[in-house]
């Protein structure tokens, strides 16, 4: 999925998705779960920081990443877009975004309405359906590369890999920011 070398994993929890021979990176809310991530990921040559998303994305390098994990996490993130540009600014010409979030356009989401499995409120403060993910992707100069594609309207979660997208250079550092910040879900 991503060439060798250093990869970033956002809201990485204990630090232990990310197998050798990579060198594992993270960012982690959770004081007690950065901590033990970062003890962890230090062993092999990464580091770990204790803070929100974007304001620990912001931190690294441009072009420092082969690889950035965002599994389950834009659901959850209150400034989507934000960190997708960043991550996007942190990836390597050659380096690969997996992003896995809930398919709000799903088959399965219309039939079981209120009680599709991918509300979580007040956990999910986004919901993206495959449009609106590759809007975003491509407003942060990123194309967006189905992993599930012939089963992607019956699957409850998009699984996907964002590249950058070569003739949008630049793309990632600019454009408006959509987010608003609020609190409240909503379907991107």
């Amino acid at each position: 999925m991503f060439p060798p070398g250093q990869v970033l994993d956002v809201g990485c929890g204990g630090g232990k998705k990310i197998p050798p021979p990579f060198i594992p990176f993270g960012i982690e809310i959770s004081e007690e779960l950065a901590r033990l991530a970062h003890e962890h990921m230090s062993k092999r040559g990464g580091e770990c920081l204790n803070a929100p998303a974007v304001e620990g994305i912001v931190r690294f390098p441009d072009e420092s990443f082969s690889g950035v994990l965002l599994r389950s996490f834009l659901e959850h993130e209150a400034e989507p877009k934000a960190l997708l540009r960043h991550a996007a600014r942190v990836l390597a010409p050659d380096g690969t975004i997996f992003v896995r979030v809930p398919n709000y356009g799903s088959v399965n989401r219309r039939v079981l309405a209120g009680k599709w499995c991918g509300f979580r409120y007040p956990d999910h403060v986004n919901y993206f359906t495959l449009r609106s993910l590759k809007r975003m992707a491509g407003e942060c100069g990123l194309t967006v590369h189905l992993v599930n594609a012939l089963l992607h309207p019956f699957k409850d979660n998009i699984n996907a890999l964002l590249r950058k997208n070569p003739s949008s250079h630049g793309a990632a550092r600019s454009g408006q920011d959509l987010t608003s910040g609020s609190s409240q879900s909503q379907a991107l």
